[in-house]
């Protein structure tokens, strides 16, 4: 049925009763590997494909996939909040990334390291590929990568799979634990529904990392519309002897029963997930109207769909009018901090962002308003050293971030954005780090005094300062000699440029050796390109001397 949509119309028969539906779109998947030719595929064949999980940058394109949309944000939405996180809480200069080499992890990492070289305060990023599914040894040769930067924030781009693999590694070797932080993404969100074992070395590994994710769970989305609608729907309609049957008979091949149900929370794919099915039926009522009727093609379904908004579990969904991404600012990102020890592993939200609209546009999917990112903290119990801090009751912020949306100008949808970041420390909800501390580790190991970097430097300085002093008592000599007949028949004028050439190319020395001071780092590019600048100068004026004056004893003789 699904090839059999292709420029097909529902069947019905004279007395108006329906023979033969066509599908108009599909769902999915979870991969951007595999989401990737099934939207090319379902494009060719006048589909339109909505995923609800696969996040990478390159589905982005027009021209490969023209027919796809998403109600997840892309990697670029969630690379802009791991940056923000890091330049703006931790006061991050050095990143590394470890990201599994697909479509979806290479995506992210170059997303990450893009945003990160952005803004005034940019972030030096090193990635490092991982193989999917990799070996112990590959993920060492990965992890020995890392570990030669001597950074100590990283960023674990894995799935299930490869992050089991790689931190037990990593937590070995000595680059996770105390003194280092990491930071996973949506993927390991999965550990609140699934702990690791305590005690372990991979419980071990991430006691005091992050999470940087979109909201989920009861804590931070228990009170909103949606949700509060979707899980009291949901639950009726499992609890009935009808919706359980029903249940069962979508999906034949999981093994789902009720306490598995009863005793979880609905996870941010299932979210999105359901805002995809909506956004889908929303947009097939709208192309049929624009239609006229029972009929219409991809093309008007998939405008349907970029125009259309709803309100969902982070307030308004709305999409691009060009690519059908879901628009970073109508989904909100939480970070969770995991806390492990010998015999008790949990992990919470300790920030939420969160939008505020303030105004909205006639236009649709146009806001031109001040929009607030806030981080929150919110209720939920900490596990340290085994005893069970009190729980809180009262929602406290810890930082805040603001978007400053200004004039917006071109058609739907489309708008120009001036984003100004400010993150407030309040109240005291503190993120435990791996040493058991809510301070943070530096993003870098101290600095040691090297007596051998100190001397080795000594000498090319000493070098400089002796071409240079030679090149300017030669040009003093020069002058003063200028009328003597040896001078004078040696052209002064092009020693002068010979002693000017020299005295640059000593000179590109002193630049050079500044790179081995603990200077900022724009003062070390500065010097970086000026010793070169410096020298090929000096080389090219000392030379087009030389070169002149063979040239003019060539003609004379």
């Amino acid at each position: 049925n699904i090839l059999q949509r292709k420029n097909r119309r529902v069947q019905t028969a004279q007395n108006g009763t329906l023979v033969q539906a066509y599908p108009s779109g599909i769902i999915g998947a979870v991969r951007s590997a595999v989401t990737s030719p099934l939207s090319q595929f379902s494009s060719v064949n006048d589909l339109v494909t909505i995923s609800h999980a696969s996040t990478s940058d390159e589905l982005r394109s027009e021209q490969e996939y023209p027919l796809f949309g998403r109600t997840i944000p892309s990697t670029t939405a969630d690379a802009v909040a791991v940056v923000s996180y890091f330049r703006e809480v931790l006061n991050a200069t050095h990143v590394g990334v470890l990201y599994a080499n697909d479509v979806f992890g290479t995506s992210f990492a170059r997303s990450i390291q893009t945003e990160a070289g952005r803004g005034n305060s940019s972030i030096s990023v090193t990635l490092v590929a991982l193989p999917v599914d990799a070996s112990a040894n590959e993920a060492m040769a990965s992890l020995q990568q890392l570990n030669v930067t001597g950074f100590r924030y990283f960023v674990g781009i894995l799935f299930d799979r490869d992050f089991r693999t790689v931190m037990p590694l990593a937590y070995d070797m000595g680059i996770a634990g105390e003194k280092y932080l990491w930071m996973f993404t949506q993927s390991q969100l999965q550990l609140m529904n699934s702990p690791l074992t305590a005690g372990t070395n991979l419980a071990r590994a991430v006691h005091g990392s992050a999470v940087l994710a979109t909201v989920t769970g009861n804590d931070l989305l228990q009170g909103t519309r949606f949700y509060d609608e979707y899980t009291s729907r949901f639950s009726k309609l499992w609890n009935s002897e009808v919706g359980w049957k029903y249940l069962q008979s979508k999906l034949p091949q999981t093994a789902m029963t009720k306490d598995l149900i009863e005793g979880s929370e609905p996870g941010p794919f299932e979210l999105f997930l359901y805002e995809a099915v909506v956004a889908m039926c929303l947009a097939s009522c709208d192309a049929a109207e624009k239609a006229g009727s029972d009929f219409f093609t991809a093309n008007g379904l998939y405008d349907s769909f970029t125009r259309t908004n709803f309100d969902g579990a982070y307030g308004q969904v709305a999409f691009d009018r060009k690519t059908g991404d879901r628009r970073g600012d109508s989904a909100r990102y939480a970070v969770y901090n995991i806390v492990s020890n010998e015999t008790t592993f949990n992990i919470d939200a300790t920030h939420q962002q969160v939008f505020k609209k303030e105004m909205k546009q006639g236009l649709d999917n146009i806001y031109s308003a001040p929009r607030q990112m806030v981080w929150e903290t919110y209720p939920n119990e900490h596990f340290i050293d085994g005893s069970s801090a009190e729980h809180l009751f009262m929602v406290e912020r810890k930082h805040q971030q603001v978007f400053e949306k200004e004039k917006k100008q071109g058609v739907e949808s489309m708008y120009s954005v001036s984003r100004q970041i400010v993150w407030n420390a309040v109240l005291n909800r503190k993120f435990i780090y791996a040493d058991g501390t809510s301070n943070p580790p530096s993003n870098l190991p101290p600095l040691t005094e090297d007596s051998k970097q100190i001397s080795a430097t000594a000498v090319p300085l000493s070098l400089s300062g002796v071409a240079m002093c030679t090149s300017i008592a030669c040009f003093v000599w020069t002058y003063k000699k200028r009328k003597t007949k040896v001078v004078c028949a040696s052209q002064p004028f092009f020693l002068y440029i010979i002693c000017a050439g020299t005295l640059m190319m000593g000179s590109s020395l002193i630049p050079n050796s500044l790179l081995t001071f603990d200077f900022s780092q724009n003062i070390l590019n500065r010097s970086c390109v000026s010793g070169v600048w410096l020298f090929h100068i000096g080389f090219v004026v000392t030379h087009s001397a030389l070169f002149s004056k063979t040239m003019r004893i060539f003609k004379i003789m």
